[in-house]
């Protein structure tokens, strides 16, 4: 959290100066997002937060050097959306057209957005022959804008910069905020949400949900021993969610596990029909496909999830999504369900 502060703090008096060297866009995402090893010593368990997936294949031809950085400074409008109200650039590498991707809070205007970029030196951005200048130059993003990158020994290379305001729920910081005031994580504890691409991808891959963890469990033993916020583990991986996170106007430490009635309010099919507290029943009858909103929580594992809900000495309530959205009661030691964490922001 000091390292998050840090970075912070100084970009109101630095903004987004190319040669700045606390530049938001350079430090904010290189320093405090992606650490080095020796100071992100569990990072390959829990890592939150990366600003982009760059897939470079082998390609024999010369690339120019590419954009390192693009994002939309909305903090006059959007202060708690994003990162501090900066809003980055997903970029993904490719030949012979890369693209970059920047989700933004609903109801930006699209019209007229200014977008803040780095670039190595002697290199230039150009948009139908015009050259950008990082912050100044104007740009409609109402449909996808093709940026061409000429690096300093002439090589060239295009980006398809698509600008995608997010649902209204959606905070474009790695949680997603409702009416009620529950305020829930959006990718599950072990994967890694990507800013710009807004999605749970940044680690793994389809196979394994993303890094998901579902070998956590409530108590290492199925007895009352870990009641009422379950073992160390438990606890801490919300707890770890909460301060990479960071989300905003929260106190510190307060993300925990959703209980039944919480949870159950995500499951989304038709002819949903909520389940027995403490019981068994599906929630979708008929239902196959998946049963949460994608757009707000994507890459949600199709399996159990664990509840805060304690039901008996041994037991959880779980819930199923995906399918029927079956909830049932499970030993507090089963493995095999993954987590979400979330905090009320009206408690």
């Amino acid at each position: 959290m000091r390292r998050i502060l840090r970075i912070i703090l100084p970009l109101f008096i630095c903004g987004f100066f190319v040669n700045c060297f606390l530049n938001p866009i350079s430090k904010l995402f290189t320093d405090t997002v992606f650490p080095t090893k020796e100071d992100c010593q569990n990072c390959e368990e829990q890592l939150l937060l990366a600003i982009s997936a760059v897939s470079r294949p082998s390609i024999l031809q010369p690339r120019a050097d590419g954009i390192q950085t693009f994002a939309l400074d909305l903090s006059a409008s959007f202060p708690f959306y994003c990162i501090v109200g900066i809003c980055a650039g997903g970029i993904t590498e490719d030949q012979p057209t890369s693209t970059v991707n920047v989700a933004v809070p609903n109801g930006t205007d699209l019209t007229s957005l200014k977008p803040n970029f780095l670039i190595p030196e002697n290199s230039k951005l150009e948009v139908n022959g015009e050259t950008q200048v990082s912050g100044t130059s104007v740009q409609n993003f109402t449909s996808p804008v093709i940026y061409k990158f000429t690096d300093s020994k002439g090589a060239n290379q295009s980006y398809t910069v698509t600008v995608s305001p997010a649902p209204p729920e959606d905070r474009i910081n790695g949680t997603v905020l409702f009416p009620t005031g529950d305020l829930w994580t959006k990718c599950s504890y072990g994967q890694v949400w990507r800013p710009g691409f807004n999605d749970c991808k940044g680690k793994g891959d389809e196979s394994d949900h993303y890094g998901a963890n579902t070998d956590i469990v409530f108590c290492d033993t199925a007895d009352a021993s870990c009641d009422i916020y379950g073992n160390f583990e438990f606890q801490n991986a919300c707890l770890e969610m909460q301060q990479i996170l960071s989300p905003p106007n929260i106190p510190m430490n307060v993300m925990r596990a959703g209980d039944f009635n919480r949870l159950s309010a995500l499951v989304l099919c038709n002819g949903f029909s909520k389940g027995p507290s403490c019981g068994t029943g599906d929630q979708c009858l008929g239902n196959s496909g998946t049963t949460v909103n994608e757009n707000l929580f994507p890459q949600t594992v199709n399996g159990y999830y664990w509840t805060s809900t304690i039901c008996s000495a041994s037991n959880m309530q779980v819930i199923q999504f995906g399918g029927l959205s079956n909830t049932t009661v499970q030993a507090k030691n089963g493995k095999g369900k993954a987590l979400r964490c979330m905090y009320n922001i009206f408690s």
